[in-house]
């Protein structure tokens, strides 16, 4: 699983789902109707990702901070969802849900990672 997931629907009688999947290091994958439409990756904090599907256009929007993620899907320039994040969203704000995510712990997180890619980039190196 990853460590963002959100969904939506959409279309007339809202008969479509699209499934947007954010990994760690920047993956992003969009799902209609479990059908992989868009997979980049992407280090930004803020984006706007466009794409076609089922005869609409999709737009999802997402801004990514220490205090969550804020995130909203346009289909054909409407606002159909919102705060498409909200679990995530209540781990990192302790007045939003009751898992909060210290920044101790956030940073604990970020340099355990750091040091894992670190691991890993060492062994593939000398693997080779």
């Amino acid at each position: 699983m990853s460590p963002l997931t959100a969904t939506f629907r959409f279309g007339d009688r809202e008969l479509h789902v699209c499934r947007i999947e954010c990994g760690y290091f920047g993956s992003e994958r969009y799902y209609v109707n479990d059908q992989l439409v868009l997979k980049l990756w992407s280090m930004g904090i803020r984006g706007a990702r466009t794409f076609e599907a089922e005869g609409h256009r999709i737009e999802v929007r997402v801004a990514l901070s220490l205090r969550g993620a804020q995130s909203d899907a346009f289909v054909d320039g409407k606002l159909v969802a919102s705060d498409l994040f909200a679990d995530f969203n209540a781990r990192m704000n302790p007045a939003r849900g009751s898992k909060p995510l210290t920044k101790s712990k956030l940073i604990y997180e970020v340099g355990l990672w750091v040091l894992l890619v670190l691991v890993f980039t060492l062994v593939f190196q000398n693997w080779r």
